[in-house]
């Protein structure tokens, strides 16, 4: 597939676009787990050069405890995209989610524009359908983040991006455990996003 297709397809910035996603979030410490489900909305609302004149659109995140509820602003997060990488502005810290030409041979550090500790990133499926929430799509790409796991770490991180829609999934687990025993948790989080709706 040509590189620029793979490109505008696997992370579409348009505006007005938006997507909502069910939010599990869960807190660990050694006080005990504290657990939050809601539900987020990110809309693209402007576009606009960045200060190394890149294109880049702001993405608004709504939330909300459930759908008889209103929507309130949560962050306001960025994205951009270059003939070589996708990246993302999540408070403030900016990640590389996806580089391009898309293949499994490719392995980047998603914390390249950040302070943060390199994260080797890597794709592990591309092109393959998935179902979630009853959402039929066609071809996804799943990018691996953290894969790390010892007597003191559990640390599973990745990401699913469909075709003309973006992300549509996310699992993010970073658990400190006692001698490899993950039910043994003594801080961390897991935070596992899964798409629900999208539009223009």
């Amino acid at each position: 597939m040509n590189p620029f297709v793979i490109i505008t397809v696997t992370f579409p910035l348009e505006l007005d676009a938006w997507i909502e996603y069910d939010v599990l979030d869960i807190v660990h410490s050694q006080l005990g787990s504290d657990t939050a489900e809601y539900q987020l909305k990110e809309i693209t609302t402007e576009e606009f050069l960045d200060n190394e004149g890149r294109l880049t659109y702001r993405v608004e995140r709504y939330w909300r405890d459930d759908s008889n509820a209103n929507w309130s602003i949560k962050d306001i997060w960025y994205s951009n995209k270059t003939s070589t990488t996708a990246e993302k502005v999540e408070e403030n810290v900016r990640f590389t989610k996806l580089i391009f030409p898309i293949n499994t041979a490719k392995y980047w550090d998603g914390n390249a524009f950040n302070n943060l500790e390199e994260w080797e990133y890597s794709y592990d499926s591309l092109h393959q359908p998935k179902l979630i929430n009853n959402l039929s799509f066609d071809s996804t790409i799943t990018v691996i983040q953290r894969d790390n796991e010892n007597v003191v770490q559990y640390e599973k991180v990745k990401e699913v991006y469909a075709v003309d829609i973006g992300l549509i999934y996310k699992s993010h687990i970073d658990l400190d455990i006692n001698l490899a025993n993950i039910l043994d948790i003594n801080s961390g989080r897991e935070l596992e996003m899964t798409l629900t709706a999208y539009g223009k």
